[in-house]
């Protein structure tokens, strides 16, 4: 099989299932607390034009950047136009999966065997630290992270 299809494969797999994994428990409110709510809400005033009142911090705050420094969001903030509540759960999915094909073309460019670039990939996307920080919640470090292949 062409380790280019097999890739494509792989990701598709990883893709649907890192979507069931977030989407479900976004969908089912389990994603509402924490630094995803927190990311949500301030995501939402950034695609607004406001900076966020940080009303869900109980540390007293006033704004998001003063406890969750993210400068990011700013960045992201006109996909919440289109996707919603959900942009910052797709974002991370492809982040990882962005992730993944930066692994498969560094080692397709630098590896003599040609099994090798899928199964880095298949390392990336089964590494156990990628299901929780899919799960219930945002970490901006997941996108930069996945940016170090490239």
């Amino acid at each position: 099989m062409n380790p280019g299809r097999t890739f494509w494969i792989l990701t598709a797999l990883a893709g649907a299932f890192y979507l069931l994994l977030a989407g479900v428990n976004h969908y089912c409110f389990r994603t509402h607390a924490f630094d995803m709510g927190y990311y949500n809400a301030a995501l939402h005033d950034f695609a607004h034009g406001r900076f966020r009142d940080f009303s869900l911090n109980q540390k007293g705050f006033d704004c998001i950047f003063a406890d969750h420094f993210s400068p990011m969001l700013i960045l992201w903030a006109p996909v919440q136009y289109i996707f919603g509540s959900w942009s910052l759960v797709l974002g991370q999915i492809l982040a990882v999966l962005g992730g993944a094909w930066g692994v498969f073309v560094l080692l397709r460019a630098r590896s003599p065997y040609p099994w090798l670039p899928w199964l880095g990939a298949l390392y990336l996307l089964s590494y156990w630290s990628v299901f929780p920080a899919l799960t219930f919640d945002f970490h901006d470090s997941v996108p930069g992270a996945m940016l170090l292949p490239w």
